[in-house]
């Protein structure tokens, strides 16, 4: 079984030992919920999958649940989640779910960002690769790391948190870790929406002055941004350009660490289609070294939002038969 805990969301999925899912459910999660709640609420989406597939739990490999936040994989411990800080730092979350599944039920922890590469290496678009990156960008940015086969983490945990490499220390948005100028901010949905509206004025025939509630350019949904520059809107091309450059030089500096195979995005620009990945492509061949830039592949992913759930119960599956 895995389960992610997303922002404000938690899912869970029952798969057999082909990674097929046989029992899907989730359940929302409030903003920065308490922590005594979201494990409650754990427990009661194991039991009830459980229970609605048929299944004992005798069958069971284990459970393994993804979260975004620096994780201690060896101990089961979060230090500490951007999305619920009510739960404070250091939290012994993986003995805490154990108390509330009486089953004696394996229980794995780790970053949902290890779960979504490890997903991609085996059911997604990084199969038979053995150096992958797989990068979630959009509100937040984080990444997982697959180097010879192996998911890493290194000495601190920390590894895949490239969101908070800074590579425009002269802009002006701060990151929610306090810098300014850092990977995550730079090709946010978030900045997307302020180049918007700080560009508008050169582009008084661009669609989102009628899309818009009075011109408040904050209020457009990712989905209009995208649907106007597949259509051709000048502010909206403008805008994604300015993202695409910064997404490219974010990649390439991956590239030169990690020297990966693949590198696999999820996350909101996915659905901005095949144009916005053919510019990102072309930007990166541009700035990157000529020895590696025609051999690193850039893809979309195409388990859509069940890649991480995949990916932890994927994750127990290999474990359990190595």
């Amino acid at each position: 079984m895995g389960m992610i805990i997303t922002a404000n969301k938690l899912k869970a999925v029952l798969t057999n030992l082909k990674s097929e899912i046989v029992g899907n459910k989730s359940v929302n999660l409030d903003s920065n919920e308490e922590l005594d709640s979201v494990i409650g609420k754990i427990s009661g989406l194991y039991h009830k999958l459980l229970e609605d597939s048929g299944i004992n739990s005798s069958k069971l490999l284990g459970l393994a649940i993804g979260i975004y936040g620096i994780t201690d994989f060896d101990n089961g411990i979060v230090f500490y989640s951007p999305h619920y800080p009510s739960w404070g730092k250091n939290v012994k979350m993986r003995d805490m779910i154990k108390k509330n599944i009486p089953d004696n039920v394996p229980v794995l922890l780790d970053n949902i960002s290890r779960f979504h590469v490890f997903a991609e290496k085996t059911l997604g678009s990084a199969k038979n690769a053995s150096n992958i990156i797989s990068l979630v960008a959009g509100y937040g940015l984080s990444s997982g790391v697959i180097i010879e086969n192996d998911i890493k983490r290194g000495f601190h945990k920390i590894m895949g948190e490239v969101g908070h490499m800074v590579i425009n220390p002269s802009e002006s948005m701060v990151c929610a870790c306090g810098s300014r100028g850092c990977f995550e901010v730079m090709v946010s949905i978030e900045r997307l929406k302020k180049i918007i509206a700080d560009r508008s004025p050169d582009y008084p025939g661009s669609v989102f002055y009628d899309i818009s509630n009075n011109g408040h350019f904050s209020d457009l949904e990712p989905e209009d941004i995208f649907k106007a520059f597949n259509a051709g809107d000048k502010l909206a091309f403008s805008a994604i350009k300015e993202i695409i450059n910064w997404l490219a030089i974010g990649l390439a500096n991956i590239i030169l660490i990690y020297d990966p195979e693949v590198i696999v995005l999820h996350g909101a620009y996915i659905r901005a289609g095949e144009n916005f990945l053919k510019m990102l492509r072309k930007k990166v061949e541009k700035i990157s070294l000529t020895s590696v830039k025609k051999d690193t592949k850039i893809e979309f992913s195409k388990l859509g939002d069940m890649a991480g759930v995949l990916g932890a119960a994927t994750f127990l599956i290999n474990r359990f038969f190595q």
